[in-house]
């Protein structure tokens, strides 16, 4: 993982995240949040998925940031911008608050410290190279 991926947001960088995550949580829910992570990440060229979820919490957001395992995704791995090799755990947003988040980090078989560790290492899902669903979209947009 690029190491400036895990470089904190300076004062001026938060001020501007958090003011945009709490006018995306009250009008998007969550449900937009792949762009709004892009978004943060084309405007400070990282993306730090700890700060954003401690920023989350701080604003009260009911989305949570998880992080789950890529073992059962063959057809996909988990990137962010930057990186060359795939990630071992892909970003998944819950968006129907803290007791949904439990739930989804009790089936994945890990609590919230230990998901909150793993966040550096997580990405955005993309298709592999290889699999039917790239070839599919390959087809497609051909």
């Amino acid at each position: 993982m690029p190491e400036h991926f895990r470089q904190p947001y300076n004062p001026p960088e938060r001020t501007i995240i958090l003011s945009y995550l709490s006018h995306f949580d009250r009008t998007a829910g969550g449900k937009i949040l792949g762009q709004g992570l892009m978004e943060i990440y084309d405007t400070f060229d990282r993306l730090n998925l700890q700060e954003i979820e401690k920023m989350l919490r701080q604003i009260g957001s009911k989305t949570f940031l998880i992080s789950l395992s890529m073992r059962h995704m063959p057809q996909y791995e988990a990137k962010l911008p930057g990186t060359i090799r795939p990630l071992p755990y892909f970003l998944w947003a819950e968006v129907n608050g803290k007791q949904e988040a439990l739930k989804t980090l009790r089936e994945a078989g890990i609590d919230y410290d230990k998901n909150f560790e793993r966040l550096p290492e997580t990405g955005l899902l993309v298709p592999r190279e290889e699999s039917l669903i790239s070839q599919a979209l390959k087809t497609t947009l051909n």
